[in-house]
C-alpha cells in the first residue's frame, strides 16, 4: 500500500512539475510579437479591473508601441476612462545616459513572462541590452 502512494506521489509531482502558464512568454515558449502584443493587454486589462471591475479589452489603449524585444513587449498604456493628460507634468529619467521624458505619469513599461517593469528597471535586470534602449529610444523620439 505504501509502495503505490509513493508511485502516485511521484507520478502526481512530475505531472504538476510538467505545468506550466499559458500565458508565459519565457524562453521556452515562442510567440510572435502579435501574440505577446496581445498577452500584455490582457495583463493590463487585469490591473485595470483590480480597480474598475467591469473594464473590457476595448478600455486598455496602447498609447506608444515600442516594439517587442526578447520576448518582452515594451510601450506606454493608458486605461480608456482613466486617462488624463497634463501639459505641465514632466517627468525626467535618464537611463544609462539616454534621456526620456514622459507625460504626467503614463511611463514606458515593459511586459514579460506576465509581469511589467518599468523600462529602468528592465533595462537594469538584462531584459533589454543596451541595444535594445537605443531602438526604443529612438522610436520613442521618432528618430530615424
Amino acid at each position: 500500500m505504501k509502495k503505490i502512494v509513493f508511485i502516485l506521489i511521484v507520478v502526481l509531482m512530475f505531472s504538476l512539475v510538467g505545468c506550466s502558464n499559458t500565458t508565459s512568454t519565457n524562453n521556452t515558449t515562442k510567440y510572435t510579437d502579435e501574440e505577446i502584443t496581445e498577452l500584455a493587454k490582457l495583463r493590463y486589462l487585469d490591473y485595470i479591473k483590480s480597480y474598475r471591475e467591469e473594464a473590457s479589452i476595448d478600455d486598455v489603449l496602447i498609447y506608444k508601441n515600442l516594439g517587442v524585444y526578447n520576448n518582452c513587449f515594451v510601450g506606454i498604456f493608458l486605461d480608456r476612462e482613466n486617462s488624463i493628460f497634463i501639459g505641465d507634468l514632466i517627468f525626467n529619467q535618464t537611463i544609462d545616459g539616454l534621456d526620456f521624458r514622459y507625460s504626467n505619469r503614463y511611463f514606458i513599461v515593459v511586459y514579460h513572462d506576465d509581469f511589467f517593469y518599468y523600462l529602468k528597471n528592465a533595462y537594469y535586470s538584462g531584459l533589454l541590452s543596451r541595444s535594445d534602449l537605443e531602438t526604443i529610444h529612438k522610436i520613442y523620439y521618432n528618430i530615424e
